[in-house]
């Protein structure tokens, strides 16, 4: 089948990604008076950050005199093993109570003390209770608020299209420079070409690679593929968290996230023998231990044959008074009796999940790439949470850095208007070759190959990543897993295929396209690390199981070299 451009769309600035990042870009971007266009894969108030349960953390020192912004990014910093772009990190920790006051201008009303102030309350490795909420729905809240606002201002916001590559051009001094994206119409599959002067790339993580996930379906790894595609450079692969409560039954609802305030209110880890095993593992901090300490210590739990018979452990708030639970986990309440279990008074069984992608697309602390005209914020990028990201960290991300990159995106987009009042043109060969790239799925596979389905594909693609790239890692697993992926992308990739040629309200088509970016994404996850031979942060090595001297402090920068990867080691100073 042969793909065609349908149409031409131009804009100043083009977001890519309708999350808490993505509209607070096209809120500021539109607030400056620049062009905006929003695309989401989702539709309006459906993104990944309405899953964001437990909260935001700021600083609120005329609420809690003992807290301060410095305190915030300390506890960052050491959250995050020193790994953090320090820029990044003192950003968001600074700039977080400015980025709240906007949330409640927007209309979020978060939960108030009784003195009528902000509420906060301790999650994981915090010093000081960082953490506002909205009960425990924090980032559906937020996203309301988001979405009111974006209607306000009357953004354009393309709902349910999906951003399959982006475009550089030549700028008149013979550099290269963003320059567009080729965007599918899922309802029609029509296909636009945008043109834009900058690109904000909100499009958050990837982990549907993982079988158990807290992750939406929508968080199929595209941006850093665009990012791979274009050789931009990517920070810190390897960390990937997992966090440590997700559910374990039924079945069905295996990995769906069991929120961190559970353990901010209270709650208890037990084993199957009733023992409370924080105990073992981090006696000060217990429960609120980082997530990859809490999460490596159930794995062990289990892995020493001290789990429950469904392979889990037991959390419980049982000893709480129930109308806290009501009050403060509501939705956790409302889950788990779905699934049978009252947690006022039973214990939830759970296990960790796959939730956060600390690494991503390399930014400086205005959310520029080395790419010039593309700009980052959100899960997508990297730097800002270092190894591992403190619960609560997300959403005080994607509020500041999203507003960040779209001032910068703003800024570039102006400067080229006044520079060249005309778009750059894409090269046809480009764009081509693009065409050609996503019309894969309907061509005709070898007589040799036997077709098949991109679920079967990605189910592969997760069993890979689920049992070799996962909480406990080793040098031999990984080489399989690269072995895998390698095999998978060379020969797996080339015989999956949608199960018809329509192009409208074709699910296994964009199915075929998101497999593709996460097979690429993989890659680069599991070449960081085998490169990082050291346990630090949400990484662990089975064969270097102790943070190494010369590790401390040094990031994994990789950019993509046609089919392979090239990467340096840079201290985070130089960062």
């Amino acid at each position: 089948m042969t793909l065609f451009i349908n149409d031409t769309y131009q804009t100043d600035v083009l977001v890519i990604g309708a999350g808490g990042a993505g509209l607070r870009a096209g809120i500021e971007v539109a607030g400056r008076g620049v062009r905006v266009l929003v695309v989401s894969k989702e539709l309006l108030g459906a993104a990944h950050t309405c899953m964001a349960e437990g909260g935001l953390n700021v600083a609120l020192t005329a609420v809690n005199p003992l807290n301060n912004p410095e305190i915030h990014l300390q506890d960052t910093l050491a959250g995050g093993a020193y790994l953090n772009r320090g820029s990044l990190a003192r950003a968001m920790t600074y700039e977080a109570p400015d980025r709240v006051a906007d949330l409640e201008r927007f209309g979020v009303i978060f939960d108030r003390d009784a003195h009528g102030n902000i509420a906060q309350r301790f999650s994981g490795k915090q010093t000081q209770p960082h953490t506002i909420f909205v009960g425990d729905y924090t980032g559906q809240a937020i996203m309301a608020g988001l979405v009111e606002h974006t209607r306000k201002l009357n953004i354009p916001v393309w709902t349910e299209h999906f951003v399959s590559g982006l475009f550089t051009a030549l700028d008149a001094s013979g550099g290269r420079q963003v320059a567009g994206a080729l965007v599918i119409d899922q309802h029609s599959g029509q296909i636009t070409l945008v043109q834009a002067r900058s690109i904000v790339l909100c499009s958050g993580g990837g982990g549907r690679m993982y079988s158990v996930t807290t992750n939406a379906a929508s968080n199929t790894a595209d941006g850093y593929a665009l990012a791979i595609r274009l050789g931009v450079e990517l920070v810190d692969m390897e960390m990937v968290q997992f966090h440590p409560t997700g559910m374990i039954i039924p079945s069905a609802m295996r990995g769906k996230l069991v929120t961190e305030s559970v353990r901010g209110e209270g709650g208890r880890l037990f084993n199957r023998d009733g023992d409370r095993f924080m105990t073992h593992y981090n006696p000060e901090r217990m429960e609120l231990a980082g997530r990859d300490e809490v999460a490596r210590a159930i794995f062990s739990e289990v892995q020493a044959g001290r789990g429950t018979i469904n392979g889990g452990v037991y959390l419980s708030v049982a000893h709480l008074p129930p109308e806290q639970i009501e009050a403060r986990l509501p939705t956790m309440l409302e889950q788990f009796l779905a699934a049978g279990v009252d947690i006022r008074t039973q214990p939830m069984e759970i296990h960790p999940s796959m939730h956060h992608m600390m690494g991503g697309l390399r930014i400086d602390e205005w959310g520029a790439c080395n790419l010039p005209g593309l700009f980052a914020a959100g899960e997508v990028s990297g730097g800002d949470h270092g190894g591992n990201r403190l619960g609560g960290n997300a959403l005080a991300s994607c509020q500041v850095l999203g507003r960040r990159a779209a001032i910068s995106a703003a800024q570039y987009a102006v400067q080229q208007a006044v520079q060249q009042a005309a778009y750059l043109p894409i090269e046809q060969a480009a764009i081509d070759a693009e065409l050609r790239r996503i019309a894969q799925p309907f061509s005709s596979p070898d007589e040799n190959q036997t077709p098949i389905s991109p679920d079967q594909a990605l189910a592969d693609l997760q069993a890979v990543m689920w049992e070799k790239v996962g909480i406990k890692r080793q040098a031999a697993e990984l080489i399989a897993a690269g072995d895998d992926l390698s095999y998978q992308l060379a020969q797996r990739r080339a015989a999956v295929r949608a199960s018809d040629d329509r192009l409208a309200f074709n699910r296994e088509w964009i199915a075929c396209l998101e497999l593709d970016n996460m097979l690429i994404t993989a890659r680069a996850i599991v070449y960081a690390a085998l490169l990082r031979e050291d346990s630090r942060g949400a990484h662990f090595r089975r064969d270097f199981p102790l943070p190494v001297t010369d590790w401390e402090r040094r990031n994994i920068v990789l950019r993509a070299d046609r089919d392979t990867f090239r990467h340096v080691i840079v201290d985070q100073s130089l960062l």
